[in-house]
């Protein structure tokens, strides 16, 4: 199934692309996040639980460790997160971010709710998966994690929710031709977005992305342009937060793309 899902990625130069740890694109990367470690000096970060594997799609061999840790800005998740944060008030551009342990959340985790019997499994609304997207008209990326209550949506910064246990992530650069094929994926892993933007002439090419989490009756028109500055249209913006749950993703279906375990 990575096969199938890597035949989606070009090696063209993309406007948005994952980035490597030179801030160089990328057509992919992986990461491992090592469980915390005290009083272990083996791989920077460890002993504060922000220590981290990588390896990507210009690498070959096994993952290994990062000379920079989670906290740092100089990195290729932060340098990847960074060409959104930089145009995250560009109207053009659509985003979403989604965590079923959202960011600012302040409730008990899906866990700690079915152990403790304050909630039926059967009432889960939302899909066990967490990520972060971002495309402009041509390109874009989708970076798939494990990692509660993360990214912040206007900035870069690792949470303390992620330094216990070990974590992953998994970045993907896409061109645009591809976001239709994105969008069924998430419209059947039905994600708890926290913070989104789509804009009309995005929406007006792949549809289904205004559907995705059904949300579209929640959404905030914004007036903007389209890509060429021209007639004005409306963006879908939402922003909020909802149920807390834990994140299960399995590679599997035609698509290659990563489907989601539902209770």
């Amino acid at each position: 199934m990575l096969v199938l899902l890597l035949s989606l990625l070009t090696t063209s130069v993309f406007s948005f692309s994952c980035k490597d740890q030179n801030n160089k694109d990328v057509d992919w990367f992986a990461v491992y996040k090592m469980p915390i470690e005290k009083g272990d000096n083996s791989v920077p970060g460890i002993g504060t639980g922000v220590a981290w594997y990588y390896l990507d799609s210009n690498k070959k061999g096994a993952l290994l460790p990062s000379e920079k840790t989670l906290d740092d800005k100089d990195q290729a998740i932060a340098y990847t997160l960074n060409q959104f944060y930089e145009k995250r008030t560009d109207p053009t551009i659509f985003h979403i971010m989604y965590n079923d342990e959202p960011y600012n959340s302040t409730s008990s985790s899906l866990l700690d709710m079915l152990t403790s019997n304050r909630i039926d499994a059967a009432t889960i609304q939302f899909g066990h998966t967490k990520g972060t997207m971002f495309f402009d008209g041509s390109d874009g990326v989708w970076l798939i994690h494990s990692v509660p209550k993360f990214p912040p949506p206007d900035h870069y910064e690792y949470p303390s929710s992620g330094h216990d246990y070990g974590q992953t992530m998994w970045c993907l650069s896409f061109p645009y031709s591809q976001l239709g094929k994105i969008a069924t994926q998430l419209y059947y892993n039905k994600p708890d977005i926290y913070s989104s933007q789509l804009p009309t002439k995005i929406a007006a090419d792949y549809p289904l992305l205004a559907q995705v989490g059904e949300l579209l009756f929640l959404a905030r028109l914004v007036p903007t342009t389209d890509f060429d500055g021209h007639a004005p249209f409306l963006t879908l913006r939402f922003n909020f937060a909802q149920l807390n749950i834990l994140i299960s993703h399995v590679c599997c279906g035609n698509l290659g793309i990563v489907h989601t375990k539902y209770d």
